[in-house]
């Protein structure tokens, strides 16, 4: 897997799959999440129907074809909500990063755009994360993973 850091907002990706880190209770309300949640209702709902159905659990991807043709990847990086709480834990941002690699090579896509998962509201930093990212770099060597920053840093 090679990483490209990108600065720039993450939903104008040209990439076909976006993928954004998620709690597994159906809110969507600050963040990358709440911009998701802005431009794509009807992921929205559906992800709120899955957590509430108890379906969405930590470590799990969830799909959602966008009608804009984004593939847009529900990360399931953290059980609950909260600003300012430590709720990311990197293992989950691993099996659920993991997993979405595992469906995307069954679909024949080798690339994706995210951004650093976790290290926002999930109250991690990219030095707890950036591992995460470089253990899958060796696993996936074929992916290319598009790293979006708003601001630029890598």
């Amino acid at each position: 897997m090679t990483l490209v850091y990108v600065q720039g907002d993450l939903l104008a990706a040209p990439q076909y799959v976006i993928a954004h880190p998620c709690n597994c209770q159906g809110a969507m309300g600050r963040g990358i999440a709440l911009a998701v949640r802005t431009r794509y209702p009807q992921c929205y709902e559906r992800y709120r129907v899955f957590c509430r159905k108890e379906q969405f659990r930590p470590g799990m991807a969830w799909l959602y074809q966008a009608p804009d043709g984004h593939l847009i990847a529900n990360l399931a990086t953290q059980e609950f909500w909260g600003a300012g709480q430590r709720q990311a834990r990197t293992e989950w941002i691993e099996h659920s990063m993991r997993a979405l690699m595992k469906r995307l090579v069954t679909m024949g896509i080798h690339e994706f755009a995210c951004p650093k998962m976790g290290c926002g509201l999930g109250g991690l930093t990219w030095d707890e994360v950036r591992p995460v990212y470089e253990r899958l770099c060796q696993e996936f060597p074929e992916f290319t993973v598009y790293v979006y920053d708003l601001r630029g840093e890598s």
